[in-house]
């Protein structure tokens, strides 16, 4: 049984609103076999489901089913069932949970691939002192200045800062990257953007890796190409914010 819940699959996405009930194939009466139950998006069939892969029987040792991954058809796996030999019954133990494998699946952490938050936080800012100016005729001078010192706490608080980091080409491992300074703290809001001032040939690599976090640390945060790595130094920009407002 696949609980509710959502899905990105390279930019397409499905709201799964209702539990999905998948049902295991018998046993083998001699060896174990391993089975998947993975997500697949079908460009041909324009879909998003929900589908249960039977492993391949390949004696004492069994291999979990590779996933699909082509122009047409491409899978995540959920997780991965393991099916002895003879059993007549699947308990929590035998499933694994493969959703934090970003091999295999991965979390959804960004699907920003550009943030201009400077001009975003500059937009609200002249929007809301346009609306500050009007309101102040209306308020007596007491409250109005209490408002004024409140604001101000909120525009310090906010703390947004841009990180520019170059991804050397040669430090990719396994198609991932870690980016390691101090301004990384844990239970920072942080999001990937493209900084302007680059090449074509620069940001054409950038979009063609599809990088993307999928893991953190304090002082550091893990990136995954989820196509191939760049060949060539890329330059992009970690903006990092605490998210909240209020000292």
């Amino acid at each position: 049984m696949v609980n509710t819940g959502y899905c990105n699959i390279k930019g397409k996405v499905r709201d799964f609103d209702e539990v999905q009930e998948l049902t295991v194939s018998p046993a083998h009466s001699q060896y174990p076999r391993i089975d998947a139950i993975v997500i697949e998006r079908n460009d041909t069939d324009r879909d998003i489901t929900v589908k249960y892969v039977q492993g391949q029987i390949s004696g004492a040792t069994p291999s979990a089913p590779t996933m699909q991954r082509d122009t047409l058809v491409y899978q995540i796996c959920l997780a991965q069932i393991y099916v002895n030999a003879g059993v007549t019954s699947i308990t929590q133990a035998n499933i694994t949970d493969t959703r934090p494998d970003a091999d295999l699946c991965g979390w959804v952490m960004s699907t920003v691939d550009e943030l201009d938050i400077t001009q975003i936080m500059e937009q609200n800012r002249v929007q809301f002192e346009e609306w500050f100016e009007h309101a102040k005729g209306q308020l007596d001078t007491d409250v109005a200045g209490h408002l004024q010192l409140e604001i101000d706490d909120i525009n310090d608080s906010l703390d947004w800062q841009t990180l520019d980091v170059t991804l050397a080409s040669a430090s990719w491992s396994s198609d991932q990257y870690t980016v390691t300074n101090t301004a990384l703290a844990l239970n920072k809001v942080k999001f990937l953007s493209v900084p302007t001032s680059i090449t074509d040939v620069q940001r054409e690599a950038i979009s063609s890796a599809n990088i993307v976090p999928i893991a953190e640390a304090e002082g550091s945060i893990t990136l995954k190409a989820l196509e191939s790595a760049p060949i060539i130094d890329v330059p992009i920009q970690i903006i990092i914010g605490n998210g909240q407002i209020g000292g």
